[in-house]
């Protein structure tokens, strides 16, 4: 009797307990196979990758008077253990899965508002997305195998053509002057002194050349043309929501102490916004978005290979300069040669000074035909560099449908060139892509996506990703 009473008493508490508190475990599983021609790099590879996969633990409880606390923890899961393009799971160059290392929050909703502390995605990168497909659908992996293929970042002895021909003209005065002075007819002085111009023209051109044409292949790296983009998340964030997706929403998020560094402050950002939708996704439905990111004080990396390519930049510069002392040329006309092709553009993705700012504004808007919906996104971004402010704009236009077997997208995304001091960085690209998915059930999907990419100056590169996805 006194056991069917405690049994019977501990299911009422437990009952009790779950109305004012729920506790539910989820997540998503994806992994996927990629097929990349990295050209440079080795040539085509396959790559398998877990792309992001996390498992949740979310719980709230009832406080009363419409008050929830809540609590939100996403983890990394590295299925494949070994991730060659996604660097979601690696912690200072080793593989690890942090509690959290998603995002991490705690907080208070009462209605539709809903204030948290603790680390995790931007109101920017939400956006990202919410407009653009091929970030989104199917695995996600192609966000992140654009990184990985090669960019050249390309010397342009072009620039410094009038300088060298200048040094022309000047050889060619002393050569022919030379010759008069010695005597010779003004037909056999002006043939001298031409040669004598081409001669010293041809050192410099045929220098320039082998120094760009070494460069270029020496100074590859993956991802230049992101370099100057905003992290997804961060930490150390108090995050505000006001308003619903279906209708006026608002978002707000800031942190402090980012990166902090011996003798100078740490970084702060900010990422906020507000958008509007007319109600439900649904033929009519229209939506648009606006996002503003700041980051002051950002800590770029100093990586090995960034500094030895800067390094590297360094030394080319000075045998540049070397050589043509000693070929003659006067050192103001040689710093300007070096100045013409070494240009800021040039260095601007391997140093940024420590007193920076970085600021990205973001612009998405769609509408839902009846055929499908159309999604623009249009964005501006800047960064402090030493060698002065680097900018560039991007858009991109995307095209959805399916039904609720299957989904399918197509899509066109242009990265503009960086310009840094007046001085573009030869580095826009282009994406094509188009991808299908395919639902075995309401939790389980298999997906495909093509892709084309093509970075400026550089042939177009064509890659396959497949994978399936399980929400649990």
């Amino acid at each position: 009797m006194h056991t069917t009473t405690r049994l019977a008493a501990a299911i009422a508490l437990a009952s009790s307990l779950a109305a004012v508190a729920e506790v539910r475990l989820g997540g998503e599983m994806k992994i996927g196979v990629a097929s990349l021609d990295f050209e440079h790099l080795g040539g085509r590879k396959q790559l398998v990758e877990s792309a992001s996969a996390h498992i949740d633990l979310y719980g709230e409880e009832a406080l009363g008077d419409g008050l929830t606390a809540l609590f939100d923890i996403k983890t990394y899961v590295c299925l494949d253990g070994d991730p060659k393009v996604s660097d979601d799971c690696l912690r200072d160059g080793v593989v690890a899965d942090p509690i959290g290392g998603k995002e991490a929050w705690v907080g208070l909703r009462h209605g539709d508002a809903k204030l948290r502390l603790g680390r995790g995605r931007t109101p920017l990168d939400e956006l990202t997305d919410r407009y653009d497909p091929s970030t989104g659908l199917g695995t996600g992996m192609s966000a992140w195998v654009e990184t990985v293929l090669p960019h050249a970042v390309r010397l342009e002895p072009a620039r410094a053509a009038p300088l060298v021909a200048a040094l022309g003209q000047a050889v060619y005065a002393r050569a022919y002057a030379a010759a008069r002075g010695q005597g010779a007819p003004a037909a056999v002085a002006d043939a001298a002194a031409r040669q004598a111009a081409a001669q010293a023209r041809g050192t410099v051109d045929g220098a320039l050349a082998q120094l760009a044409a070494g460069l270029a292949e020496a100074t590859r790296l993956p991802g230049i043309a992101r370099s100057i983009e905003p992290d997804g998340t961060f930490d150390n964030a108090i995050r505000l929501d006001l308003g619903t997706l279906d209708g006026w929403h608002a978002s707000a998020m800031y942190g402090a102490g980012e990166d902090a560094q011996p003798g100078r402050a740490g970084a702060s950002r900010l990422s906020a916004g507000a958008g509007y939708s007319s109600g439900r996704a649904g033929p009519g439905q229209f939506r648009i978005d606006l996002v503003f990111d700041q980051q002051k004080q950002r800590s770029v990396p100093a990586t090995v290979v960034r500094g030895q390519v800067a390094a590297g930049l360094d030394a080319a510069r000075g045998r540049l300069l070397a050589g043509l002392a000693q070929a003659g040329v006067p050192a103001g006309l040689a710093d300007g040669i070096a100045a013409a092709v070494f240009t800021p553009a040039l260095y601007a993705p391997y140093r940024y000074p420590a007193d920076n700012r970085a600021r990205h504004w973001l612009l998405g808007t769609s509408y839902v035909f009846p055929f499908g919906r159309l999604d623009l996104m249009v964005d501006r971004i800047g960064l402090t560099t030493l060698a002065g402010e680097m900018r560039r704009s991007n858009w991109a236009l995307n095209w959805e449908t399916g039904t609720d077997r299957w989904g399918a997208f197509v899509g066109y995304r242009r990265l503009g060139a960086s310009e840094t001091a007046g001085v573009g960085g030869g580095d826009s690209a282009r994406k094509i892509g188009a991808g299908f998915e395919y639902y075995l059930s309401r939790r389980t999907k298999l997906i495909t996506e093509v892709l084309n990419n093509r970075i400026e100056g550089e042939k177009a590169r064509t890659g396959y990703v497949g994978g399936i996805v399980h929400k649990f």
